[in-house]
């Protein structure tokens, strides 16, 4: 295949997933890459009722990245399903756990932990951003509580450790609501989410 002909079919294949609202996030989630994923969702979202799907294989990112992806999802007036079949770390993991049905396959992983944010300037301009970063990963984690049933308590604690959950883990956890392919899985039904007010069990 030529070059161009390449080019077009990558065009093609991507217009294709568009026109079935998936959209893929793989690598990690960045600023400019969360950006450009907020207005995908957002174009789709003016587009048609139908629900978006979202593939997601992340192995990190900023915490205003997912914070603004976790803000477009939240402002959309059509689902999001999301799906893992490989890996999900860091503030990444409150992107998957907003969506409205999250699935995983069983040798999916996930792993709680510090974001990838960075900070390069004076004494003053670093107390400043430590309580501006303060603030963002308590918002991230009320968030996370609400959408799992775990508390902050429980979050804060596990994004310290940086803890790995398997797929069956995650589901006790309620970061997913089933397990694909696994025999008889217990499905969360979808018509709401858990009382945040009554945290789910700890996973074994």
């Amino acid at each position: 295949m030529k070059r161009d002909e390449g080019r077009f079919a990558d065009r093609s294949l991507a217009e294709s997933m568009l026109d079935r609202r998936v959209l893929f996030l793989f690598g990690d989630l960045d600023d400019r890459r969360a950006g450009e994923l907020a207005m995908a969702l957002m174009a789709l979202d003016a587009g048609r009722d139908e629900p978006i799907t979202l593939h997601i294989d992340i192995p990190g990112g900023t915490l205003d990245g997912s914070l603004s992806v976790i803000d477009t999802i939240d402002l959309l007036s059509v689902p999001v399903h999301a799906t893992s079949s490989a890996r999900v770390e860091g503030s990444a993991i409150g992107v998957l756990a907003v969506c409205e049905r999250r699935t995983a396959s069983a040798n999916a992983r996930f792993r709680f932990g510090a974001p990838q944010d960075s900070f390069a300037g004076g004494a003053a301009e670093a107390e400043r951003w430590i309580r501006q970063h303060r603030d963002r990963l308590d918002r991230f984690v009320a968030r996370l509580s609400e959408a799992t049933g775990q508390t902050r308590e429980r979050l804060h604690a596990d994004i310290e450790t940086g803890r790995y959950l398997d797929a069956e883990e995650a589901l006790r956890y309620g970061l997913i609501d089933e397990v694909l392919g696994r025999p008889g899985a217990d499905v969360v039904p979808l018509t709401g989410r858990v009382d945040p007010m009554s945290p789910r069990p700890p996973p074994n």
